[in-house]
């Protein structure tokens, strides 16, 4: 499959999935939304953020349901979608995903999961047969601006582009 048919397929998964890319706006301290190091590119943790809002707060299960639990992940796959394509270029230069962290405010382990499931599963679906990742789930007390989950993504890259 050639590099634009590969970006014309991904775009069709992302945009039948429902997960427009979120446009970032300028990381709230001294970081950057992405880094590349050779071949890797590492994304920093993205909290469910729609501009400047956070529409799901607290922890899953209590002030948040599951449902809005698993729409605020896949949130954060969009904000994460948007600085895989700000930062490569084409969604094309994705080889694999690597490594996929999932931070999140749960009320029990079971809520914990799904959060982080309906993250890997529209990864997976997105970016197949490379979607498939390693995952860490951590169940935290607080996240910036009370997010119910933040998640943070490690990427191998093609060569090629500007970056």
């Amino acid at each position: 499959m050639s590099h634009l048919e590969r970006e014309a397929l991904i775009e069709s998964r992302i945009e039948a999935l429902d997960l427009a890319p979120q446009l970032l706006i300028t990381p709230g301290g001294l970081y950057a939304s992405a880094v590349q190091d050779g071949l890797t590119l590492y994304l920093s943790g993205q909290v469910p953020r729609v501009g400047d809002s956070v529409p799901y707060v607290g922890r899953v299960g209590d002030e948040v349901s599951l449902e809005e639990g698993t729409k605020a992940a896949r949130l954060c796959v969009s904000r994460l979608l948007g600085a895989i394509k700000e930062s490569l270029g084409s969604y094309a230069r994705v080889r694999r995903l690597c490594k996929m962290t999932v931070f999140a405010q749960a009320a029990s382990p079971s809520a914990l999961s799904a959060v982080a499931e309906a993250a890997s599963t529209a990864l997976e679906e997105v970016f197949s047969p490379s979607g498939s990742h390693a995952r860490t789930t951590i169940g935290v007390a607080l996240l910036p601006r009370n997010a119910p989950v933040e998640i943070e993504l490690i990427v191998a890259v093609e060569p090629g582009g500007t970056n």
